[in-house]
């Protein structure tokens, strides 16, 4: 029997909005604390959005959680079904 994985990603708009307000990716890190690696492996999804990420996002665009992030629902691949 197959074993069926599921789970929910969290999404950010940050990027898009840096970008929309001309926003350096390098001054982005320094605001986070991190370094332009681990940010860019935030924007490819390759590392999860921690709440601490989360918080500051809001912190520094003045923007309200839910403007910046949204949750994603994953099918499974066998059934198609929202998991």
């Amino acid at each position: 029997m197959p074993v069926r994985s599921s789970s929910r990603s969290i999404k950010t708009k940050v990027f898009e909005i840096a970008e929309a307000r001309g926003i350096k990716q390098s001054w982005l890190a320094k605001q986070y604390g991190m370094t332009q690696e681990t940010l860019s492996r935030i924007k490819r999804g390759e590392v999860r959005i921690s709440r601490r990420f989360m918080e500051k996002s809001c912190e520094i665009f003045d923007m309200p959680l839910s403007a910046l992030f949204f949750v994603v629902d994953v099918r499974d691949t066998d059934t198609g079904e929202v998991l």
